[in-house]
């Protein structure tokens, strides 16, 4: 999985909390980015290696597969 950089920055606005942490960033992911991503596969819309790019921000997720993905990823950084 990959977030584009406007993706990061909008999860980083939506989780920033100084008085409890990570916490709130955890339950944004949780709910917006993995929670798509277990419907997907039950849908059948991902299979095991496939590789998703995120987008967007809180409430507008899209996401689509790359071509490139697990080591193949790694050895293209």
């Amino acid at each position: 999985m990959d977030l584009t950089p406007a993706a990061r920055r909008a999860l980083a606005r939506a989780g920033h909390d100084p008085e409890y942490g990570a916490r709130p960033l955890r339950r944004l992911i949780d709910r917006e980015i993995l929670d798509r991503l277990a419907r997907a596969l039950l849908a059948g819309e991902l299979a095991a290696g496939d590789w998703v790019v995120f987008d967007g921000s809180p409430g507008k997720w899209s996401w689509h597969k790359d071509g490139i993905g697990g080591a193949d990823k790694a050895a293209h950084l």
